[in-house]
């Protein structure tokens, strides 16, 4: 217990200092170097996060709202450096509404809407403590999934936040709107509700900036558009996220997306191509059951697009060609199933199901991994690393399997070492592979074999990826982080 609440603490750190992403998840603020080397002409608080998070490859998120009283639309455009992105949907249940998630590679949500017409982004701001008192912890991994599978409107959304924490320090505020005309913009230590039929964010808090020190211009131009907007429509919100979008080499406007929250449908522009929609039609997306879409295949060939990505996308296969390996479908089948860590920790699970001639090991919070064969008991996992702007390894899984074939446990191994792993042991109804060629792990795992990464498809040479300490230590706190944070939430609660 006590090993795994210290790695919990160390990865937690990691997460302010590395991790993050670009309008959702839990991201870091520039450091106070890279704030005091901003041009002295970015003297106010939003122009110089407005300008901050553009120039730092993070991007820089737009959120808006806007109602007449009979439509009600949101906006949001995702900046962002990978060009990895995806849609999933999770259907409904008892006592919880059916969503849509929109996200990169490894099913992290960057907003999303349920099928109440109830949508939300999140975008990156200064860091700022959070006020606690008469609030309860929450104690599950994923509360914005809990709020929109739980809540219909705005009003329960902002109770939601008046009734629980599950941060003591935020770098993000979120906005959120409904289908009954109500937006609100929930900063760390200040609520803003919609007065006047809309609500714009982008990266600043605008509770502790004057209007006058707004200057931030995708801000100023989102909201001189939507003040001086003759009629809504979804054409008329297309061009107001075509206005504000972003595309720079390294970052970029990767997505669009414009909801149509009365009639729940969501309009869907890649790389600002804004001359070709696909749209989401919810309650058809939420009838065929649990799903999923890469973005880019949703649209015709677009050569902005194509530009931008080629190298990304063509280093993402060839680190996956690299290592991969065909095994038996039979081994597939058998690592299927529930592993959990052997801590009292809530929804601290994992499952693995088969996804084409891969694994997807999914979190509890629905965000995961594809799993892609290097053996027949080792898998790989493979992410975008935004410090280093190319995809590579960021863990390999490896299966224990007895001597009687019966698979017993799941390590999730972050590089070289006898201790730089994670053991989640299997539950629920034994499962036996159909022979094994290679050794069975009798011990803890060994170092994963090399590959070479580069961010181009073709090589030079293959000098072998080398896991260096941050790299390995930041990868660990990416999957771990639906039951470390927890663990490190309530010690930090209870001291």
């Amino acid at each position: 217990m006590a090993n795994v609440a210290g790695k919990a603490a160390l990865f937690l750190i990691l997460l302010v200092l590395i991790s993050g992403c670009a309008a959702g998840g839990h991201v870091s603020a520039p450091t106070a170097s890279q704030l005091t080397a901003a041009p002295a002409a970015l003297s106010d608080a939003s122009s110089l996060y407005c300008a901050e998070w553009e120039s730092l490859s993070q991007g820089g998120c737009t959120v808006v709202y806007a109602t007449d009283g009979e439509q009600m639309f949101g906006g949001n455009n995702e900046d962002a450096s990978g060009p990895l992105a995806k849609v999933w949907f999770i259907p409904p249940e008892p006592g919880k509404y059916g969503r849509v998630y929109f996200g990169f590679e490894n099913y992290l949500a960057q907003g999303g809407m349920n099928d109440q017409g109830l949508f939300y982004d999140l975008l990156t701001v200064d860091p700022r403590t959070i006020p606690i008192e008469g609030k309860q912890l929450y104690e599950g991994i994923n509360f914005y999934d809990y709020v929109l599978s739980k809540c219909a409107d705005v009003d329960c959304v902002v109770k939601m936040f008046e009734q629980y924490y599950e941060y003591e320090t935020w770098n993000w505020q979120h906005l959120f709107g409904d289908a009954t005309g109500e937006s609100a913009i929930i900063e760390a230590r200040a609520t803003l509700r919609q007065r006047g039929g809309f609500q714009v964010a982008t990266n600043f808090s605008q509770s502790g900036t004057p209007p006058e020190k707004r200057t931030c211009w995708r801000y100023q131009t989102a909201t001189k558009m939507l003040e001086g907007s003759p009629a809504l429509s979804v054409e008329y919100m297309r061009d107001v996220m075509a206005a504000v979008h972003q595309a720079n080499a390294d970052a970029a406007t990767v997505y669009t997306g414009i909801y149509d929250l009365k009639n729940r449908k969501i309009y869907l522009y890649y790389l600002f191509d804004y001359e070709h929609a696909a749209v989401i039609d919810l309650e058809e997306e939420l009838a065929m059951g649990a799903h999923a879409y890469d973005l880019p295949a949703l649209f015709p060939p677009n050569p902005a697009a194509q530009k931008w990505s080629a190298a990304k996308v063509g280093n993402y296969n060839y680190v996956i060609r690299s290592r991969r390996k065909e095994i038996d479908p039979a081994f597939l089948a058998a690592y299927t199933g529930y592993y959990e860590l052997p801590e009292d920790v809530p929804d601290n699970w994992v499952h693995v199901e088969r996804y084409g001639d891969s694994l997807m090991m999914s979190y509890a919070d629905a965000h995961g991994y594809e799993l892609f064969p290097q053996s027949e008991t080792s898998f790989f996992a493979v992410t975008w690393a935004k410090d280093k702007l190319r995809f590579q390894v960021r863990f390999d899984v490896k299966f224990g399997v007895d001597a009687a074939g019966q698979v017993t446990y799941m390590d999730l191994v972050f590089g070289a070492g006898t201790n730089n792993y994670l053991r989640f042991n299997r539950t629920g109804a034994a499962s036996f592979v159909p022979y094994i060629s290679t050794p069975i792990p009798t011990a803890g795992p060994s170092a994963a074999p090399a590959a070479a990464v580069t961010t181009t498809p073709a090589p030079a040479s293959s000098s072998g990826f080398q896991w260096d300490w941050a790299i390995a230590l930041a990868a660990f706190l990416a999957v771990a982080a639906g039951c470390a944070v927890i663990l490190y939430r309530r010690r930090s609660a209870r001291g």
